[in-house]
């Protein structure tokens, strides 16, 4: 049979798509599935027809039709060595003192005070490159909490006492003519 094409994120290829996608499975043995992990060409690959379904977040969704799935809280990503011990949170004050590790694709950036002088810019489709900076004392970023897997032993991850904007994963489709 033809397989449903999925287009997603490195993220939620690891974390999330692995345990729908074995639960769907078993339900529909014969159905097949064809996996393309990227970033921001999803929604090209989508009107293309390369893909069937993307799973996004919602800032690539804008002005498609699209279904919320879950909604993702973000967390600060830090080296031990800038953490004080028994420390579970931090503000945005606190948080913008330490030099900044960004995806720009990431938009949490654009909410702190945080001079562009001090910040190093990473254009990566997977989180992990974001994690080793961190883990070499390089930076902070802030990452949602699908992407905080197999954190390096000495990267601490905080909760974030500061306004930020939420997003949600987002299913769409592709519509057949």
């Amino acid at each position: 049979s033809t397989p449903i094409r999925i287009g997603c994120f490195a993220s939620i290829s690891k974390a999330w798509l692995p345990m729908v996608l074995h639960e769907y499975k078993e339900l529909h043995p014969e159905v097949n599935f064809e996996i393309m992990v990227s970033g921001y060409d999803l929604i090209e690959w989508l009107q293309d027809g390369k893909v069937d379904i993307v799973l996004a977040d919602e800032r690539l969704c804008k002005g498609a039709n699209w279904y919320p799935l879950f909604e993702e809280d973000y967390y600060a990503v830090m080296p031990d060595s800038f953490v004080p011990e028994g420390k579970e949170s931090i503000d945005q004050k606190e948080f913008s003192k330490f030099p900044l590790i960004v995806d720009p694709t990431n938009p949490f950036h654009q909410f702190l005070d945080k001079p562009k002088k001090n910040m190093i810019k990473v254009s990566v489709e997977d989180d992990s490159t974001l994690l080793a900076l961190v883990e070499q004392c390089l930076g902070v970023t802030i990452m949602p909490e699908i992407c905080l897997q197999n954190i390096p032993k000495n990267v601490k991850i905080l909760k974030i006492d500061f306004e930020l904007c939420s997003f949600h994963t987002m299913l769409l489709l592709r519509s057949v003519s």
